[in-house]
């Protein structure tokens, strides 16, 4: 074990993602809580790492994606942006937000006309 303390495994991370993808809104609004303590805690040892960030943009992108009404979607988009602001050091947060653009970019074609509108307000 590393001394900055345990390393979360690929399992991990596999489990942040599909329960923020889950289609249970109580479920992503639990993952996410989760997910915001996990990237501060990070943050604050130095341990966040490209990777890491990436995997969970994937999560955060398809708990958008499963967002249904527009308030859900509003509120949802809200509390994923501020998690920039939750970020103790810096480079983090420009590393965070960079994941947030690399999956929009990466996950772009694959969005339906039903849920563009949704990606679009996410964006803004």
């Amino acid at each position: 074990m590393p001394a900055d303390g345990p390393a979360v495994s690929d399992d991990a991370h596999i489990s942040f993602a599909k329960r923020l993808a889950h289609n249970d809104k109580d479920m992503r609004r639990a993952a996410l809580k989760k997910v915001k303590r996990w990237l501060v805690t990070k943050s604050k040892q130095g341990t966040l790492d490209q990777d890491e960030i990436l995997k969970i943009w994937k999560g955060l992108h398809y708990s958008m994606w499963y967002s249904d009404k527009p308030l859900t979607q509003e509120s949802l988009a809200l509390d994923i942006s501020q998690i920039v602001s939750l970020l103790p050091d810096i480079d983090d947060a420009v590393n965070f937000f960079g994941g947030f653009c690399e999956t929009i970019a990466r996950e772009w074609v694959g969005i339906d006309r039903q849920r563009l509108d949704k990606f679009y307000m996410f964006i803004k």
